[in-house]
């Protein structure tokens, strides 16, 4: 193994797809040069992705170089209850097909409730002058 780190500049990621015995996630990236290159990762490992990058997101934002946080569109939503520990989750697919998982602590579902319901009393006042 080199003492030198190799540094691969992504300028695209172009897709990805299970390994055909599922063991391993195949990324398809487009380095600086143009040269497709792929980046095999376990499953397991991807959810370490998704609070490292939104995290990194933001700290590229702050120094002025990121774009604002995206939007996602949410096709489907679901609330849940685990029955044993009395703890409330959060499920939202998203397109193409993903589903995300979050785990509300208490006090926030009941924080999310007391929003929510203010919210759209907001927004049914304004519809009524309109």
């Amino acid at each position: 193994m080199s003492d030198t780190p190799r540094h691969l500049n992504i300028s695209k990621i172009l897709g990805g797809r299970p390994s055909p015995d599922g063991s391993r996630v195949v990324l398809e990236v487009e380095d600086t040069d143009g040269e497709r290159v792929h980046l095999s990762v376990p499953p397991a490992q991807l959810v370490n992705c998704l609070p490292l990058f939104a995290k990194l997101a933001s700290d590229c934002q702050a120094v002025g170089g990121g774009k604002p946080n995206p939007v996602y569109d949410v096709t489907q939503w679901e609330l849940g209850t685990d029955r044993t520990r009395k703890e409330v989750f959060l499920s939202l697919n998203l397109p193409p097909g993903g589903r995300l998982t979050f785990h509300l602590p208490s006090p926030a579902p009941q924080g999310i409730y007391e929003t929510l319901g203010e919210m759209l009393q907001a927004q049914a006042r304004i519809s009524s002058t309109h």
